[in-house]
């Protein structure tokens, strides 16, 4: 009687997860993971038989199953319990979340500051340029047994661009409470010391008469994905008349404003920032009638510095090679003598084959 009990107690499990699985709402896209979910593929005959076909509906199951972020979270536990200090490369501590790095990769770092050099002697030569980096939250770590990545050699490589592209030092200007807690980007507000240093070797002034305007609750990309309980922090926006008056172009010929506050609560809310980065993009400060120009080879991070140094510029050109190659993106820009910064976080510079320089 004991074994027809559990056999009926198993099956009705198994039914119940399958109807629960066939019938429970399909969402398209996972917040928790900044991520689209898979569609449900066209089930045929033809299509069962082919593999690749039949690895598409798995990936439909496992992303639609039935409670699927508290397996993932009872899984997380689970290896914490057995001592795991990281998950997939994320890991909690000191109220933030993070993920190591990639392995310090020399000949990555050669090739970005050959790719720098190569870009300034084929289109800035005489004209006045500089670099910064951004680093990683992780730079700020005070336990070397998170820290790992080995900074101290990426800056020293970094000294081999070009001597006549100014190096603007950034890192003391903030610090590890400058950055969101759930995320790797810098808080927009907690900048302004890194925008006035880039200002002061840029020779501008930075108006720095700033109202803040608060958007919550704000999920950064590695909240979902370690599953830590924790609330979500506040996304503050900084504004001016500078700032609200601005024109954004963009290349797919689109008009915006800095702010695009439909991309909060998307899959990036950080998006928020100029729409998201894309290939080229022009900043129009309108409050002018005539000035300089700033062309800034940029990541996403630049998407909140940039905003910040209208008050000396007519016009801001951001170019982001991961999307646009250079030679196109160059065929853009009416030359005459405009300031250029290249401005990019350690991750890319650790990986600088993603840039599309020839």
């Amino acid at each position: 009687m004991k074994e027809k009990l559990l056999v009926i107690s198993f099956m009705l499990i198994i039914f119940s997860l399958m109807f629960l699985n066939i019938f429970s709402k399909k969402e398209e896209i996972s917040y928790y993971e900044r991520r689209k979910l898979a569609g449900l593929p066209e089930i045929t005959i033809s299509g069962l038989l082919n593999k690749e076909s039949t690895s598409d509906l798995d990936s439909y199951v496992a992303d639609h199953f039935f409670l699927r972020n508290d397996f993932r979270k009872l899984k997380i536990d689970i290896e914490t319990l057995l001592g795991k200090t990281d998950i997939n490369d994320l890991f909690y501590y000191q109220n933030h979340y993070f993920k190591y790095e990639n392995k310090y990769d020399e000949a990555q770092i050669h090739k970005f500051t050959e790719k720098i050099n190569y870009i300034y002697d084929n289109y800035f030569k005489d004209m006045n340029v500089y670099y910064s980096i951004i680093p990683e939250k992780n730079y700020y770590l005070d336990n070397h047994n998170y820290k790992k990545f080995a900074y101290d050699n990426l800056f020293e490589q970094m000294k081999n661009i070009n001597n006549k592209i100014t190096y603007i030092d950034i890192t003391d200007t903030i610090n590890l409470d400058s950055y969101y807690y759930t995320d790797h980007h810098l808080r927009q507000d907690k900048i302004i010391k890194a925008i006035t240093k880039i200002a002061t070797n840029l020779n501008f002034s930075v108006d720095d008469n700033y109202r803040i305007e608060e958007y919550y609750p704000f999920y950064g990309t590695y909240y979902g994905q370690l599953l830590v309980k924790k609330e979500g922090e506040k996304l503050n926006i900084l504004h001016n008349d500078i700032i609200d008056n601005a024109t954004v172009y963009n290349i797919q010929n689109d008009y915006h404003k800095v702010y695009d506050y439909d991309k909060f609560g998307t899959v990036d809310s950080y998006d928020i920032f100029l729409s998201g980065a894309t290939a080229y993009e022009e900043i129009i400060n309108n409050n002018v009638d005539d000035g300089r120009e700033l062309i800034i080879f940029r990541d996403s991070y630049t998407s909140s510095f940039a905003p910040l140094m209208l008050s000396g510029y007519k016009k801001i050109t951001l170019i982001d090679l991961r999307y646009g190659n250079l030679e196109y993106l160059m065929s853009k820009i009416d030359f005459h003598n405009q300031d250029v910064l290249f401005l990019y976080s350690t991750s890319i510079i650790n990986n600088s084959d993603i840039l599309r320089v020839y």
